[in-house]
């Protein structure tokens, strides 16, 4: 396997992750997602009342949209540095950023709409 095809496929991987950060982040930014047994953030400050539940929702929503933006726009350059042929070095780096953007982003959402519902609860 060469190491296009592996950044090919974590170019497609930040590209899914992405979509999915933006579509759940706008739907918790605007209070679209309805506090059930089945759907959001399961942590014990973000059940404890139903302002908690919406105001930790909106924090990451916010987090979750800002990172799927930035790791969109990294997914975007690691496929064009792939097409134009462009040296492995900097598409690695750009795979490497885009996971860590992806995957942080996330936990900071998720930190974050903790520390609200803390406050809020």
């Amino acid at each position: 396997m060469s190491v296009n095809a592996v950044l090919l496929g974590l170019s497609v991987w930040t590209v899914c992750f992405t979509s999915v950060n933006l579509i759940v982040g706008e739907l918790f930014a605007h209070d679209k997602v309805r506090p059930t047994r089945y759907q959001g953030i399961r942590l014990a400050p973000l059940l404890k009342s139903t302002g908690a539940w919406y105001a930790g929702h909106r924090a990451a929503g916010s987090g979750m949209v800002r990172a799927g933006v930035v790791g969109l726009v990294l997914a975007v350059a690691i496929g064009a540095l792939i097409v134009a042929g462009a040296p492995q070095a900097p598409a690695v780096a750009l795979a490497l950023a885009a996971v860590v953007v992806e995957v942080g982003g996330f936990v900071l959402a998720i930190r974050q709409a903790v520390r609200v519902a803390r406050a809020t609860a």
